[in-house]
């Protein structure tokens, strides 16, 4: 047999798979019970702003790449 002891408090990889993730309703699809991503802001007029739950899937369509020029 082989045993291995592994250090999970300097590796950012495994903190992830350790960690639980925040579920909720996704803002964007109405998904409910969904792994929130992040919050997301949708700007629905000059005076209307709502910061919103948003999901993987969501976060990947509603995300623009930043392009140097």
């Amino acid at each position: 047999k082989i045993v291995a002891w592994y250090n999970i408090q300097n590796d950012s990889i495994a903190k992830e798979c350790v960690e639980k993730h925040e579920t909720g309703r996704c803002g964007f699809c109405g998904t409910h019970d969904i792994k929130i991503r992040t919050r997301m802001k949708i700007y629905i007029s000059e005076h209307e702003i709502e910061d919103t739950n948003c999901c993987h899937s969501c976060y990947h369509q509603n995300s623009k790449k930043a392009i140097a020029t």
